[in-house]
């Protein structure tokens, strides 16, 4: 009995049949009843085919759940394949072959056939078959004997030092030799493997089992790298184990039977311990814009190693940068640089953004699947889309800020002008060039208190009520860059770009004094310089300034007095914790760009 090309035929057999496949509309095709006491190819009418009467060595016996044929027909060169079916079917050359040596057939059945005739077409080397309808007779089950199972084979002994793909006589296999990286360790009751084959790309699975197996079933599939990783029981340790690699292209292995060697277990050592489990710092979360907001957060960390994970509110981002803005403009459309989120098992983005030791205040850019899908059409630059964040984490009290980028930047300040001391000076900025609050102030830490108020323009256009008070600290808090109109990045009122005008008001003389000011934000300078001779202003009164119409808080709403010093950003601050609020006070207040107030002025507070 040839039982390993019985094996091939067995699945597609079961599949033909068990599908019904065989049985095609036409009355030839249909299975009939066999009462008969041997195997046999016959005609409805019971009469023999000849030319394939069964000859001495034919068999017929039952193993396990099938019916298993060895047929030798009496001529074995007019026909060279079976094809189950009617004769005139369409399907002839999907025929079961002869065997190897071309001398019998080896066919599996369901029990379920014993005691029928199925249809056959005998096909000829040209593709031809008989003019009648033939059928393979198969007697009933109690006509047939029972065949021993035989015992599995056993694996062929190895005695090398290492895992390896060979053949039987230890010739290695050259597209699988292993390279470095490839381990193999004990683990309890266990072989680990990890294997790096030297071709990575012409195979992508093993099948454990003969290259004859009639279904080469992905048993190992290989990693992305073209790596693989297998766990075998510890008594392979010492044996060859029968593989198929099977190829990506078409599903087919190889034409020679190949072994996974696996070492004695004395030749292995024992896999590392695992390492340890991650621990998770789950956070609290604080959002301080309305447009970017965490649902879910916390710390993983792992060997020195952290990840801030964070799920978002919304579908609006799937893209991250850890970094500014302006790092984020320089990296441009290098999509490596990314960080892509994930949906979690809650459905919500997730992004995963390592943290470095010690690290609290993360910078990033959120990027707007809108404006990257309007980037990608050509119809807005890369950094349309770029929204400056940050994380602001404390892994000791557990919670996580999250909120548009505040960043502070310290400016070297040269004073060409005499009797004006400028002690410090730092440039504040909240948001990007795209962010709906997008603002800069600058700072001036005034070396004495010569000076009471400053307005942003000449001295010729001061409006008193428009200046602003030096504060806490002897200092001067300046608009230097807003949004004409909130939400509208291309109503940037930038000051930064070139020497502007800022005058100062002297308390001893009651004048006021002009400078000029220039702010390099890339080189991180103030030059402060002289303009003009002291404007005196004129000894008659003001006219009073209008102020817009604003509605009255009702009686219980929230109010606040501004005090000498004050400006919104620092108000916001106080009142809310982040300064990025200042335009919800500007708003409710109807004060516009450049957002200036005076002491003893009544702000409504919206509600936090």
């Amino acid at each position: 009995m040839k039982k390993t090309a019985a094996r091939i035929l067995t699945l597609a057999l079961a599949v033909i049949m068990l599908a019904g496949l065989m049985i095609t509309a036409s009355a030839a095709a249909e299975p009939i009843a066999y009462d008969g006491d041997s195997v046999s190819f016959i005609k409805a009418d019971g009469s023999a085919f000849g030319m394939l009467a069964p000859q001495d060595g034919t068999t017929a016996g039952i193993s396990g759940d099938r019916v298993v044929i060895h047929y030798v027909p009496k001529n074995t060169t007019v026909y060279t394949s079976i094809y189950f079916g009617a004769i005139d079917d369409s399907a002839l050359a999907a025929g079961i072959p002869m065997n190897a040596e071309g001398t019998a057939y080896d066919l599996d059945f369901p029990l379920d056939m014993c005691g029928k005739a199925i249809p056959v077409a005998p096909v000829k080397p040209d593709g031809g078959t008989t003019k009648d309808q033939y059928y393979l007779a198969i007697p009933a089950k109690d006509k047939l004997d029972v065949l021993p199972i035989p015992p599995a084979p056993e694996a062929p002994a190895y005695d090398g030092d290492t895992v390896t793909f060979c053949k039987a006589d230890g010739s290695r296999f050259g597209m699988f030799e292993a390279q470095e990286g490839t381990t193999a360790a004990l683990d309890g009751d266990n072989v680990v493997i990890h294997y790096v084959p030297k071709n990575k790309t012409v195979y992508n699975a093993i099948h454990f089992g003969p290259i004859t197996d009639a279904e080469l079933t992905k048993d190992v599939v290989f990693n992305e790298d073209g790596t693989f990783d297998i766990t075998l029981s510890k008594d392979k340790c010492g044996t060859l184990i029968a593989v198929a690699p099977i190829k990506v292209k078409d599903g087919a292995t190889t034409a020679d039977q190949y072994y996974l060697a696996v070492p004695a277990a004395e030749k292995l050592a024992a896999a590392p311990a695992p390492a340890p489990a991650a621990d998770k710092i789950e956070l609290t979360i604080t959002n301080n814009t309305g447009m970017f907001k965490a649902v879910s957060a916390y710390l993983e960390v792992k060997d020195l190693e952290a990840e801030l994970v964070v799920a978002l509110s919304g579908t609006t981002y799937s893209y991250l940068f850890k970094g500014t803005y302006e790092q984020a403009a320089a990296n441009g459309n290098n999509r490596e640089a990314w960080i892509k989120g994930a949906e979690n098992a809650d459905g919500k983005i997730e992004f995963r953004i390592p943290v470095g030791n010690g690290e609290t205040f993360i910078p990033c850019v959120s990027i707007s699947n809108s404006y990257l899908t309007k980037f990608e059409n050509g119809e807005n630059a890369i950094e349309r889309a770029f929204y400056p964040r940050q994380f602001v984490v404390d892994p000791v009290a557990k919670t996580l800020t999250v909120g548009d980028y505040e960043f502070g930047t310290d400016l070297t300040v040269t004073n060409n002008v005499k009797m004006f001391k400028v002690e410090a000076a730092a440039l504040e900025t909240i948001g990007g060039p795209n962010s709906n609050h997008y603002a800069s102030t600058l700072n001036l830490t005034m070396g004495s208190d010569a000076f009471d108020k400053a307005f942003v323009g000449s001295a010729a256009d001061v409006n008193d009520e428009a200046a602003v008070a030096i504060g806490e600290g002897r200092i001067f808090k300046l608009p230097v860059k807003w949004l004409e109109t909130f939400g509208h990045p291309e109503t940037l009122k930038d000051l930064l770009g070139g020497a502007f005008v800022v005058s100062f008001h002297s308390v001893s003389k009651d004048t006021w004094y002009e400078r000029q000011f220039t702010v390099d934000e890339a080189a991180g300078t103030l030059v402060i310089d002289e303009v003009a001779a002291p404007v005196e202003q004129p000894p008659v009164e003001q006219p009073p300034v209008e102020q817009p119409p604003v509605e009255q808080p009702a009686a219980d709403a929230a109010t606040y007095t501004v005090k000498s010093g004050d400006c919104l950003w620092n108000i916001a601050y106080k009142l809310y914790g982040t300064g990025r609020r200042f335009g919800d006070i500007a708003a409710a207040n109807g004060i516009k760009a450049p957002y200036i107030i005076f002491a003893g002025q009544v702000l409504v507070i919206p509600a936090k």
